[in-house]
């Protein structure tokens, strides 16, 4: 078993070695100059739960994002940290053919991080290419790495990605989105029938950045379930067994169809009640929640949301109409209209009523500010 992924490829697993081993020696020499304070993967190869994908000639390949975080010594990284940023994820999507994605965060901020999703999985699996070897692993960090502490909200953002995934691979089937990838559109239903069970988990505080320790749990005593648990935990399983061994099928289009009907009821199911218990209200359709007027993320201070508005108009000369709701909400609010339109259909019109743009530009213009958002 290699250290990024299941099984046994060391010709695949040494290349991986060779580009972190490459970034480790750029910044060792000139790291500290540019503003870096570490460089660490993260993500399923950072856990040694990547997924391999063996291609036609039966040559195994990466198959997940690389995902990586730099924690920079300033507030926000500099223009040399920057250039090595954009050379670097350009250097690993010609090497490994996938997307490599490079987030950065003030080093500084980490003490004072509230628990997230994201932290957990960081802190609890990683690897670091670059800085001090118990940089996320220090005393005053232990509450970043105990589960219990997860926020419902952040469950709710794992279903709010996935469910977007859907809609993508929906806007993919229904010619909403031109490019017809019958492998997106797969790998988008395998990270959703995994999301379901995982945000169950982290409801009950019983999430772990594992997924195998997430397989045993979903089949033990849950004490908070949706309607549907059962469907719930035999996805689950597909999903660990997409993960690990990612293979593409060649199904019908109205096989995908279908499947993806499926999907989105059953994540609409978990959705609505994830919500139900976070917001103390009930909603009866995806239309009713995304019709709903009140704060969606209370969790944020009201001064904040028109800030970020702002700071988006200057940034990037649009802005969510989000006044009194953090952006997200709006965004939240727009996938469930879009997704629930009548017999399975997109509901464009009304996610772009919700984001306030013509129905043409409603695709483009989600998928902009998730990409923003997520």
């Amino acid at each position: 078993m290699d250290k990024y992924f299941p099984g046994n490829h060391p010709s695949l697993a040494e290349e991986l070695d060779q580009f972190l081993e490459e970034r480790q020696r750029q910044l060792d020499r000139k790291g500290r100059r540019m503003g870096a304070a570490a460089f660490i993967l993260a993500g399923g190869y950072g856990r040694g739960e990547g997924g391999v994908f063996i291609n036609d000639a039966g040559v195994p390949r990466l198959y997940n994002d690389l995902e990586f975080y730099l924690f920079t010594r300033g507030p926000f990284p500099t223009t040399a940290l920057t250039r090595w940023i954009h050379e670097t994820e350009r250097a690993g999507k010609a090497a490994f053919g996938i997307d490599v994605e490079i987030k950065t965060m003030p080093a500084s901020s980490l003490d004072s991080a509230r628990p997230s999703m994201f932290l957990y999985d960081l802190a609890t699996g990683h690897v670091i290419v670059h800085g001090p070897r118990d940089f996320l692993t220090r005393d005053p960090l232990a509450r970043l790495r105990n589960p219990n502490t997860i926020p419902l909200h952040e469950a709710a953002r794992l279903l709010f990605n996935r469910g977007s995934g859907l809609f993508f691979a929906k806007a993919k089937l229904s010619g909403a989105d031109p490019q017809f990838d019958q492998g997106f559109i797969q790998r988008n239903h395998a990270k959703a029938k995994l999301a379901l069970g995982d945000a169950v988990l982290a409801a009950n505080g019983l999430y772990d950045s594992s997924c195998r320790e997430r397989e045993r749990r979903i089949t033990g005593r849950i004490p908070q379930i949706p309607p549907g648990w059962n469907e719930i935990r035999r996805l689950h399983t597909a999903g660990v067994l997409f993960k690990f061994n990612p293979r593409h099928e060649n199904a019908l289009r109205e096989e995908l169809e279908q499947q993806q009907n499926d999907l989105v009821a059953l994540w609409s199911s978990v959705f609505l009640w994830l919500e139900s218990l976070r917001l103390g209200r009930h909603f009866d359709s995806l239309l009713d929640y995304a019709r709903c007027r009140q704060r969606m993320l209370p969790k944020f201070p009201l001064w904040k949301n028109p800030v970020l508005r702002l700071r988006d108009l200057l940034k990037y000369h649009e802005a969510l109409p989000a006044w009194l709701d953090h952006p997200r909400a709006v965004l939240q609010r727009s996938l469930a209209a879009f997704l629930g339109g009548p017999s399975g259909k997109l509901d464009l019109r009304a996610g772009a009523r919700i984001l306030g743009v013509p129905e043409e530009n409603a695709f483009a213009a989600y998928q902009r500010w998730w990409t923003r958002y997520n």
